[in-house]
């Protein structure tokens, strides 16, 4: 293994060349999906917990939270550091995002904040909302706003059931369920949630009704997943495993598939995007399985990370082919870049760049 590095501002910079290491080993790949390992970033002496890409000032950019509390952004094309956020209550990242030409992050049992990056990439604080930990475990946005405002669902606490409050990022407009006060803004809104109970639910926010709910899980949806394009989604509880399903026309969720509870237990599912056959579990010893949505038929395996994976992130395809961000507990992120091009031969690590605060 070959290593260039240097020391420039805080920050260490490995250049590593893998296709002989150890790590090369640890992947097998299916035919039909091409993968190569593109980089890692890791937290210091924190873990990443949120991850999203997006763009700021025409910079396609990697946002990313922490258990610490801390939101890094650095630019995709050079991984050099750009802007790093600390807050002082030593809270976790639940979730991050971008926003115009902003990034917002939510805080377990504290704020969602938000933050205009300005053209020199120094941020100000805008805004501050409370919230509550408690409520919907799960959420996933299928219909934006007919306005293409980008949305984030947070669960509050109400006398008998959760509320869910529907926020603009942009224009700070709410909507709450169980309120007379119909936002015509949100005409095409629906959203699927998973409950503590195992149950999960489809919402017409416009209407403020259930139009779909099926109790899929024994205890706690842990997480779900959604693709409008084949109205299938993925959900996993560590409970009893990971279920497949699917909204018909009539908005009746029907169960296709079960993968029964396994140990390691799955943590994070997540269907590929556009029309690729494919979704990802994540277990907590960091191993990533790739199955296919329709037969279960298991894809891929990637042994990478050594400690649980917190979050998974793909990015379109203008950043240079699929790319799909995995966080895990080890203090790690590693992007994996997916071609088009068919291969049979297994996985070689080609290069990889790790950067290390210090």
């Amino acid at each position: 293994m070959g290593i260039d590095g240097c020391v420039k501002k805080n920050i260490m910079l490995l250049v590593m060349e893998l296709g002989n290491s150890e790590y090369s080993k640890a992947f097998t790949m299916d035919a039909k999906c091409h993968m190569k390992y593109a980089f890692g970033i890791t937290a210091g002496t924190s873990y990443f917990t949120a991850v999203d890409f997006g763009k700021l000032h025409g910079n396609l950019c990697i946002l990313a939270g922490k258990q610490n509390g801390e939101v890094d952004v650095r630019y995709y094309r050079t991984l050099r550091p750009v802007l790093s956020i600390a807050e002082t209550d030593n809270c976790q990242v639940r979730s991050c995002g971008f926003y115009k030409e902003g990034i917002w992050a939510y805080f377990r049992t504290s704020f969602i904040k938000f933050w205009q990056i300005l053209p020199d990439m120094t941020s100000v604080l805008i805004n501050q909302i409370p919230v509550s930990y408690s409520g919907f475990s799960a959420v996933f946005v299928f219909n934006s706003p007919s306005i293409g405002e980008e949305v984030v669902i947070m669960p509050e606490d109400g006398d008998d059931w959760a509320i869910v409050t529907v926020r603009c990022l942009q224009q700070q407009i709410s909507y709450c369920m169980k309120t007379k006060d119909h936002s015509t803004k949100f005409k095409s809104l629906h959203i699927l949630v998973g409950n503590a109970f195992g149950s999960i639910q489809l919402w017409d926010v416009t209407r403020e009704v259930i139009v779909a709910e099926a109790r899929v899980h024994k205890e706690i949806v842990s997480e779900l997943d959604f693709s409008a394009l084949r109205s299938t989604g993925v959900s996993c509880s560590p409970a009893d495993g990971v279920y497949i399903w699917r909204i018909d026309d009539e908005f009746c969720l029907r169960i296709t598939h079960l993968i029964s509870r396994q140990q390691p237990r799955i943590s994070r599912v997540h269907i590929f995007p556009g029309d690729m056959d494919m979704f990802i579990t994540a277990d907590q010893v960091g191993t990533l399985t790739f199955l296919s949505l329709t037969c279960i038929e298991k894809k891929n395996v990637l042994n990478f990370h050594r400690k649980s994976v917190t979050c998974l992130r793909f990015a379109p395809r203008e950043a240079g082919g699929w790319l799909l961000l995995v966080g895990s507990s080890d203090g790690v992120i590693v992007c994996w870049q997916m071609t088009d091009r068919c291969s049979s031969d297994s996985l070689v690590c080609e290069r990889t760049a790790a950067y290390t605060s210090t």
